[in-house]
């Protein structure tokens, strides 16, 4: 099985939609924990939320906003993602190819489920990751160019 696994981990890291996919993950990401909130900031809405929206972009409710995000667009990513993993071996005509080379079904299935799983795993850690970079950096610039 881990035969299986690095070839699907190798077919996934090598096909463009996938970096397209983790892209997408990073912008929305961006979009959904900064744009928004700044969004409701620079609006002047007035109500009852209305002193609770500036807290919401400062740097220690980055991880909340950032989580907060990903239901809204991980879940559709993620089926994009299963679905060119699963679905490419069919649409090429390739499963004849695989499955004659010696691994079973089980085993073809179980790497690709394997390989989904880190790459889901990364989809969900890399735009954390992103915005507290982002984040940090702002903070340093920021910090550097009020002494």
């Amino acid at each position: 099985m881990s035969r299986s696994f690095r070839a699907e981990t190798v077919k996934l890291v090598r096909r463009p939609a996938s970096w397209l996919l983790l892209a997408i993950t990073l912008v929305l990401s961006l979009i959904f924990t900064y744009v928004f909130p700044y969004a409701s900031i620079a609006g002047g809405t007035a109500g009852p939320n209305a002193d609770r929206t500036l807290p919401m972009l400062l740097p220690d409710r980055l991880v909340g906003n950032s989580l907060g995000g990903l239901p809204v667009f991980l879940g559709s990513i993620v089926l994009i993602l299963g679905v060119l993993t699963v679905g490419g071996e069919y649409g090429w005509g390739t499963w004849k190819t695989v499955l004659s080379q010696g691994p079973s079904r089980l085993e073809v299935y179980a790497g690709k489920l394997l390989t989904l799983a880190a790459a889901i795993r990364a989809l969900d850690t890399a735009p954390t990751a992103k915005t507290a970079s982002t984040t940090t950096r702002a903070a340093a610039a920021r910090a550097v160019s009020q002494t």
